[in-house]
């Protein structure tokens, strides 16, 4: 009988270290603030379309480079004379949006 209870302990114990080896898959979501610097020489719609285009390069290179983000937080602040204001706010964008 000691046999048969050795060799049950035996697999158990292998089986469970092969269990918690197993590498889990782990959703992430990164939230980013990105400071625009601007100057007063720009007209408020060129500051918008850089605020735009800024956060579609900022969505896309994330997106691109690290496969396990699931979605992410977007804020980006205009800077001018030390002041800074948010401009724009995306909440959350899931991978299956941007694609």
């Amino acid at each position: 009988m000691g046999l048969y209870r050795r060799l049950l302990w035996s697999t158990i114990l292998v089986l469970s270290t092969l269990v918690t080896q197993i590498p889990t898959a782990s959703a992430e979501n990164k939230e980013y603030h990105v400071i625009l610097n601007y100057d007063s020489s720009k007209s408020f719609e060129c500051l918008i379309q850089q605020t735009e285009n800024l956060a579609q390069t900022k969505l896309n290179q994330e997106f691109t480079e690290n496969p396990d983000i699931t979605s992410i937080s977007l804020m980006i602040l205009g800077e001018r004379n030390g002041q800074v204001v948010p401009l724009m706010m995306i909440a959350t964008v899931s991978r299956s949006q941007w694609q």
